[in-house]
């Protein structure tokens, strides 16, 4: 149980980093550079 809890947890965080990622590489535009800095920029 508590392995599946741990899987099911790792793979939702990475999921959801994932989306995070992809929303802020969509809605960053390219002129800043990076989508980790750019929402402490903005």
């Amino acid at each position: 149980m508590t392995r599946f809890a741990s899987q099911s947890l790792a793979a939702f965080a990475a999921v959801l980093m994932m989306a995070v990622s992809m929303h802020a590489i969509v809605t960053v535009p390219p002129v800043q550079a990076h989508p980790v800095t750019a929402p402490v920029l903005a």
